[in-house]
C-alpha cells in the first residue's frame, strides 16, 4: 500500500503543478473577456472577466490542496471521534489507527488526483474557448463521466479499504 500512496501523491503533485502552469499561462495569454460557463453542449453560455476566471481558478486550486494533502494532514491531528470510518470498533483502536489514517490519506490522494485532472482539463477547455478554439461538444460530458466514474471507484475503494480484515475478530 505504501507504493500506491506514493504514486497517488506524486500523481496529484504533477497534475496540480500542471494546473498551476496552465493558470499562470492563461493569466498572460487569455483575453480580458473569457467564458465563465460552458453549457452541456460545450458552448459558452456566460462570459466573465479574466480576473473572475483567475479568482475561480485560484479558489479551485486551494480546494484541491485542501482535499488532497490538506485532508491527509487534518486526519493526523483530528481526534478519532471526529473521523467517520466504517467499523470504528476496529479502525479507531490504538492498534489500527495509524493504518486507518494512512488508508484514508491514500484514498484522498487518489481522489484529489482525479479532481486535479478534471479541473486541469476543464480549465484548458475554457481557455481554448476564450481563444476561439472550442472543443467538440462531446468532450466535456466525457470528462465529467470519467470524473464521476473515478469518484465512484474512489468511494467503492474506500469501502473496500476499510472492510474488516479476515483476522479482525481475533485481533480485537
Amino acid at each position: 500500500m505504501a507504493g500506491m500512496r506514493w504514486l497517488g501523491r506524486a500523481l496529484f503533485w504533477v497534475l496540480f503543478a500542471g494546473y498551476g502552469v496552465l493558470v499562470a499561462w492563461q493569466a498572460t495569454h487569455l483575453p480580458a473577456r473569457v467564458p465563465a460557463h460552458l453549457g452541456a453542449d460545450g458552448a459558452v453560455d456566460r462570459w466573465g472577466s479574466l480576473s473572475e476566471h483567475l479568482a475561480l481558478a485560484g479558489g479551485l486550486g486551494v480546494l484541491m490542496l485542501l482535499l488532497g494533502p490538506g485532508s491527509a494532514a487534518l486526519l493526523r491531528v483530528l481526534p478519532r471521534s471526529a473521523v467517520n470510518l466504517p467499523h470504528p470498533e476496529y479502525w479507531k483502536t490504538d492498534a489500527h489507527w495509524s493504518e486507518a489514517v494512512e488508508r484514508a490519506a491514500s484514498g484522498m490522494d487518489w481522489f484529489a488526483s482525479a479532481l486535479a485532472a478534471f479541473m486541469l482539463a476543464t480549465m484548458a477547455q475554457i481557455g481554448d474557448a476564450a481563444l476561439g478554439r472550442p472543443w467538440p461538444a462531446w468532450v466535456f460530458p466525457l470528462l465529467l463521466a470519467a470524473f464521476l466514474l473515478a469518484t465512484l471507484a474512489f468511494s467503492l475503494g474506500l469501502l473496500r479499504r476499510f472492510a474488516l480484515p479476515p483476522d479482525a475478530a481475533r485481533s480485537r
